[in-house]
């Protein structure tokens, strides 16, 4: 069977901001929502276990996302595995808010599905850090660890963080790339003509006085101590 291309949007205006649907929110009933059969995310049970916890001691912060059915049902696209903890503590009957994204066929579901479990930021460690060690005031990391999102060996990881001693240490590497920058080996080259490279380099053994430069890499010996010594002339360091 032929399968027919998908009719693309059409481009916004140029000079016109793209428009950014805002989905309608509703109430509806817990026992009429159906979880979707293309959902690759899975929660492990110690997750699952700190959801059911925030959801007791904060609530629902985040509207579930979903998609009218031909059923009269509603097919979640965001919010599976909190929608089985509010079915274990509400029951079925219970109302709870959604939001609605209408028109979805079943391509933009799983595109949807998609951004929702994936499109996020990363956070910043020197910052975490700093939230946790807010937290620690209040909080031992055992506890934390029974409702924060980190395990307990990532809590500790980040309560042991020091910024200052973080930025001490980067200055010290910034330092001594520039000392490594300021001494690093710089090859210099010169262009003469053979014939004329003989006596060049007895010029400069004249020059030179009592200096030894015979021996490997002589040509390069003399010409880096005369390229010294003009630098002194000039008034170098």
């Amino acid at each position: 069977m032929k399968r027919e291309p998908r009719t693309k949007p059409s481009a916004p205006a140029v000079g016109t901001p793209p428009a950014i649907r805002i989905h309608d929110e509703a109430r509806v009933r817990v026992g009429d929502l159906e979880e979707n059969p293309f959902n690759p995310n899975r929660m492990p049970e110690d997750q699952l276990t700190k959801l059911r916890q925030s959801l007791r001691d904060h609530g629902l912060l985040e509207n579930l996302v979903v998609r009218r059915l031909a059923t009269g049902k509603y097919q979640i696209l965001g919010g599976a595995h909190r929608s089985r903890v509010l079915v274990e503590a509400l029951g079925t009957d219970a109302l709870v808010p959604v939001r609605v994204v209408d028109p979805c066929d079943d391509a933009h579901a799983m595109i949807v599905n998609q951004i929702l479990n994936r499109n996020h930021g990363e956070d910043i460690f020197a910052d975490k850090a700093a939230l946790y060690a807010e937290l620690s005031k209040s909080y031992l990391p055992e506890d934390m660890a029974l409702f924060m999102p980190d395990d307990l060996g990532t809590i500790r990881d980040l309560l042991e963080f020091d910024r200052k001693k973080v930025d001490a240490l980067l200055k010290e590497l910034d330092d001594e790339e520039d000392r490594v920058e300021d001494s690093r080996m710089v090859v210099i080259t010169f262009g003469v003509l053979a014939r004329e490279e003989g006596a060049i380099l007895d010029r400069i053994r004249a020059l030179c006085g009592h200096h030894d430069f015979d021996g490997a890499n002589s040509r390069g010996k003399l010409l880096r101590f005369l390229l010294e010594q003009e630098w002194k002339r000039i008034g170098g360091a």
